[in-house]
C-alpha cells in the first residue's frame, strides 16, 4: 500500500479459516504475550515469522504503560505513562517500529485480546493501580483513550470496537462456558458497535 507515494507498506500475507464442513488434520499456531519494549528485543518474532503457522494468538500486554526507564536497553517514548489518546497512539506506534514484530504481523493473521498493561498495571473496572493519583473520572478518560488507541492499532473489525467488561460464566452438562458478555459503551471513532453477546 502506498500513502501519497511516500510511505510504502510492505506486502504481508494472511490465511482464511477452513470451510465450516472442513476437517483439517492439523493446525499450527503460536501464542505470544507480555512484550515489554523496555525489557528487551523481539528476536523471537524474527524466528516466529519464518514458521509455517495458521495464526498468532496474542494473549495481552501488547504495550506496557510504564514510564521511560533510562536504564533500559530500549526506552519508552514520552515523558511518563500515557494518559491521553495521543500518548497511547504514540506508545503503540513505537512498539510497531520493531522490525521483528512487523515481520510477524506481515507473516500471519493475529487474534488478539488485551490484559492490563494496555491501560494501567493491575486495573480493574474503574479502579486504577494507583487510585490515590487518578480520580475515577480521570481514569475513565484514560481508559477510553487507551481502548481507542488499541482498536486503531490492532487487527480488529469495526464490530469488535466495544469493550467487554463483564461476563456471566455457567456450567452446562458439566462443561464451563460463557452465557453472556456485556459491553461497556465507549465512544470510539468507528461507527458500528456490538451489543451484548449471547452464547449459543
Amino acid at each position: 500500500m502506498s500513502v501519497q507515494g511516500v510511505e510504502i507498506s510492505p506486502v504481508g500475507r494472511t490465511r482464511t479459516a477452513p470451510a465450516d464442513n472442513a476437517r483439517p488434520q492439523n493446525l499450527r499456531f503460536a501464542f505470544a504475550s507480555c512484550q515489554d519494549y523496555q525489557a528487551g528485543f523481539y528476536t523471537a518474532y524474527a524466528h516466529l515469522a519464518e514458521e509455517d503457522l495458521g495464526f498468532v494468538a496474542f494473549l495481552g500486554d501488547y504495550i506496557y504503560e510504564g514510564a521511560p526507564n533510562p536504564n533500559a536497553r530500549r526506552v519508552h517514548e514520552g515523558a511518563g505513562e500515557p494518559l491521553d489518546l495521543a500518548q497511547y497512539r504514540n506508545r503503540h506506534a513505537q512498539y510497531k517500529t520493531d522490525p521483528h514484530l512487523q515481520a510477524a504481523h506481515a507473516a500471519f493473521p493475529w487474534i488478539v485480546t488485551f490484559d492490563d498493561h494496555e491501560i494501567d498495571n493491575n486495573w480493574a473496572d474503574e479502579i486504577p493501580q494507583d487510585p490515590q493519583l487518578q480520580t475515577p473520572s480521570q481514569f475513565r478518560a484514560r481508559r477510553i483513550a487507551a481502548f481507542q488507541a488499541y482498536y486503531e492499532h490492532m487487527p480488529l473489525r469495526a464490530e469488535q470496537a466495544q469493550i467487554r467488561t463483564a461476563a456471566e460464566f455457567v456450567v452446562e452438562n458439566g462443561r464451563p462456558g460463557i452465557a453472556s458478555v456485556t459491553a461497556e459503551p465507549v465512544p470510539l471513532a468507528r461507527t458500528r458497535t456490538a451489543g451484548p453477546i449471547r452464547a449459543s
